[in-house]
């Protein structure tokens, strides 16, 4: 398994004046992203527009803060991507320290928050068969070739979670051979599943406006990831189930 890139959100009551927070933000995240882009936003714009964007010393993490929303999108190469327990999850945590250590200056939580976690999986033969197998009984149109797949399942967790995984095989051409006489087009390669995991705890922050994400929140969501990444994605493609 090689996990791709993760994003964590984070949503909050909005702040209509974060843009006068220059300095706040310089002084919370300059330590991990050195560079910082204030974009001059004016409070009336659309809660969606961006207000900051940073960037880490080797541009692999960005965060975006709009007057809602904080988004840590991160990306690995494969130093890190084989390795989420000793590497990745280290590194993510880090990150997301310096996103508590912010709302608890600003004195306040997140209403919910959530992580995304993008991983692909290598099978030994075709991946359309090998979730056809395993996940479906029926075809729509039973008198076709399945060509390609996406499944999706949404569970509830301890009921204050959400936990969505979505598998989808993943085509792609190997490299092609090319000079000004002969093209050579190699053969196409579809013997990998994409694998989105994407947990939040705003199941219960629908229900309760009382509730807050806090710090102790994105640490369970980390350990359901632990509990999917380490060892349950192989166990995913060869026995068709996982527990949390």
């Amino acid at each position: 398994m090689s996990v791709l890139y993760s994003t964590a959100t984070f949503i909050f009551s909005n702040i209509s004046d974060i843009s006068s927070k220059t300095t706040l933000v310089s002084d919370v995240f300059s330590s991990e992203f050195p560079e910082i882009s204030s974009l001059n936003t004016p409070n009336d714009a659309p809660v969606e527009i961006p207000r900051f964007v940073l960037f880490s010393h080797h541009k692999f993490s960005t965060i975006v803060i709009t007057s809602n929303m904080i988004q840590l999108s991160t990306r690995f190469d494969n130093n890190f991507s084989e390795d989420w327990i000793g590497r990745y999850k280290p590194y993510l945590e880090k990150k997301v320290n310096l996103i508590f250590n912010f709302f608890k200056i600003l004195n306040m939580n997140p209403k919910y928050c959530g992580l995304t976690v993008n991983s692909i999986l290598t099978v030994d033969n075709s991946s359309v068969a090998k979730i056809e197998n395993l996940f479906l009984k029926k075809k729509f149109i039973s008198n076709l070739n399945l060509y390609d797949v996406l499944i999706k399942q949404s569970f509830e967790f301890e009921d204050k979670y959400f936990i969505n995984l979505q598998l989808q095989n993943q085509r792609y051409q190997q490299n092609q051979m090319t000079n000004l006489e002969n093209i050579q087009i190699l053969p196409e390669m579809n013997n990998k599943i994409g694998i989105t995991l994407d947990m939040n705890d705003r199941k219960i922050a629908n229900r309760s406006r009382a509730y807050f994400s806090t710090k102790e929140s994105f640490e369970k969501i980390l350990i359901i990831a632990d509990d999917v990444l380490k060892s349950g994605l192989d166990n995913l493609v060869s026995k068709g189930e996982i527990q949390c």
